[in-house]
């Protein structure tokens, strides 16, 4: 339920935004749709619960990431605006997005197809790329981040400025920051972070796109960073049977413990993505080629099998022919009319209605056809 806006907050910024309507809260900041008043347009303002106020590491984090991703300017990341400081209230003004995001567009489908999970996770991976080269850490990616704009535009939201739930002391070294089902092992220990750990989170999207669930979860957090730290994961091909081989080996790769055994960058993650049957062999890719060439065989063999048996009928001595049993030009129109071409597509365009990403161009054309049909 939506708590009403304080007087002093409505107050304090009212000179440069108009806030109409909270639209999400977390456990460190409550977003507001507003309007921007000297550019008159809507916004989402990010505005720090008062608790943290005093928390200065926090603070200069907050304001320090806040100025870098301003900086970073690409499609599939949200855009900020504004941060600062109004009467002791810390604020970030980011762009307004209509749609939903990928969490919940999971839970309204229960899994996705893997052609649909890439168009959106291909583009959140170039986005990522870009922050990577950078030098920033996102820290927290994860479904709630990713959203789905009501065009099919993925963009990627939330670098590890205002995470909901997002400390959780675990040490005497400091602090976890990230939420616990996303995290990475190396980021469950509390240890020190470099971009291979976004790497691990991403490969918890793909597994929950496809799946429908996270790959280790538990009722609370602190047994679930425990089933991080010391469990494998479940195999994707395990849950759901119909997965591809490679497509299963490839999650698996981005969920490896350690981090020295997973792609390195990003970047290799889009290379594998891109070209899974380099990488990963084509046994999937073979076994549609036979069932293909199957088909193709098994009709020339029918075809060839018609032609003797025209051709014998049309030898054999006739005795007295009824005017109605066909002729052997009439039964090869009906072989040329009834010829089906094998090799015809099926239509998986617009699965469950769910709108694909139309900015997905390099999307290779074996995830639009042959990919679901594994």
């Amino acid at each position: 339920m939506n708590k009403p806006l304080p007087d002093i907050i409505k107050k304090a910024f009212r000179p440069k935004f108009e806030i109409l309507e909270q639209i999400g809260e977390g456990g460190m900041a409550t977003v507001y749709k507003a309007i921007q008043i000297n550019l008159n347009r809507y916004v989402a303002l990010k505005i720090i619960h008062p608790g943290f106020a005093h928390d200065q590491e926090f603070l200069a984090r907050f304001h320090r990431e806040a100025q870098l991703c301003s900086a970073i300017n690409h499609p599939n990341i949200i855009t900020i605006y504004d941060e600062g400081e109004i009467a002791d209230i810390h604020y970030l003004a980011m762009e307004f997005l209509e749609g939903m995001t990928l969490d919940q567009l999971i839970f309204r489908y229960k899994q996705l197809e893997p052609d649909i999970t890439f168009s959106y996770l291909l583009p959140i991976a170039r986005a990522l790329d870009i922050v990577h080269r950078k030098g920033l850490i996102h820290r927290d990616i994860k479904s709630s981040n990713i959203f789905i704009t009501n065009e099919g535009h993925p963009v990627l939201m939330d670098f590890g400025i205002a995470h909901s739930n997002s400390f959780l002391t675990v040490s005497q070294t400091g602090a976890v920051i990230g939420t616990p089902a996303y995290m990475s092992p190396e980021q469950a220990a509390g240890v020190e972070l470099d971009s291979r750990s976004d790497i691990y989170s991403f490969g918890v999207v793909l597994f929950e796109c496809l799946s429908g669930r996270v790959p280790l979860s538990a009722s609370n957090p602190f047994s679930t960073i425990h089933r991080i730290i010391y469990e494998q994961p479940p195999l994707l091909k395990s849950m759901i049977p119909e997965t591809p081989e490679w497509l299963s080996d490839l999650v698996a790769l981005l969920l490896q413990k350690e981090a020295d055994k997973r792609p390195q960058t990003i970047n290799q993650v889009i290379e594998l993505i891109s070209n899974p049957q380099h990488h990963f062999g084509n046994h999937d890719t073979k076994r549609s080629s036979m069932t293909l060439y199957s088909a193709v065989g098994m009709f020339i063999g029918l075809l060839a099998l018609l032609v003797y048996y025209i051709n014998f009928t049309d030898k054999m001595p006739v005795k007295e022919q009824n005017q109605s049993n066909p002729s052997s030009q009439q039964i090869k129109q009906k072989i040329d009319s009834a010829a089906i071409n094998p090799m015809k597509d099926s239509d998986s365009a617009n699965k469950n209605n769910i709108i694909y990403n139309n900015d997905s161009a390099e999307i290779p054309y074996f995830y639009q056809q042959s990919l679901t049909n594994n």
